[in-house]
């Protein structure tokens, strides 16, 4: 009983998550509505908001990876798995759960040396002077979540 409250808690966490998503996304996109308005009105080039278009639209991205991995969204194999009987599309669907797991666990490895490397070096964009490796920081939760995401989907598939 207890286990599940934590998955039902995990899966919360994972939609709450896509949902920060969606509000960095419907921000972002006024932020560049409201910036290409006003730079129209001076009769300047819209800098700032390409900008925090390529700051953020990574971050924006990868908050919707656990959520779709939670709903199986990723990789589907209903077109070709018509045929197959019950046995074989689970274990298809394990093989994927794995290989995500495997692929967002050596992403997630090499996204904190990249992080750890932007905050050694202080790179920062060239015109609000952001330092880069602040958009790592949720991302690796992403990553994170989305490993948990797909170990959920493989404790649903086997039991």
């Amino acid at each position: 009983m207890k286990f599940t409250n934590n998955i039902n808690n995990l899966r919360n966490i994972i939609t709450y998550w896509a949902l920060i998503g969606v509000g960095l996304l419907i921000l972002l996109l006024l932020i560049n509505v409201c910036g290409i308005a006003f730079d129209n009105i001076n009769y300047n080039v819209p800098y700032i908001p390409y900008e925090l278009i390529q700051f953020l639209m990574p971050v924006i991205v990868f908050n919707f990876l656990p959520y779709c991995e939670l709903k199986s969204a990723h990789i589907t194999f209903d077109y070709f798995a018509e045929r197959f009987e019950k046995r074989v599309i689970l274990l298809l669907s394990l093989i994927k759960s794995t290989i995500i797991i495997l692929i967002s666990t050596y992403i997630l490895h090499q996204m904190i040396y990249g992080m750890i490397d932007y905050y050694s070096f202080g790179y920062e964009t060239v015109i609000m002077s952001i330092p880069i490796w602040l958009s790592y920081p949720p991302i690796l939760i992403s990553l994170f979540l989305l490993i948990l995401a797909a170990m959920i989907n493989i404790k649903e598939e086997i039991s």
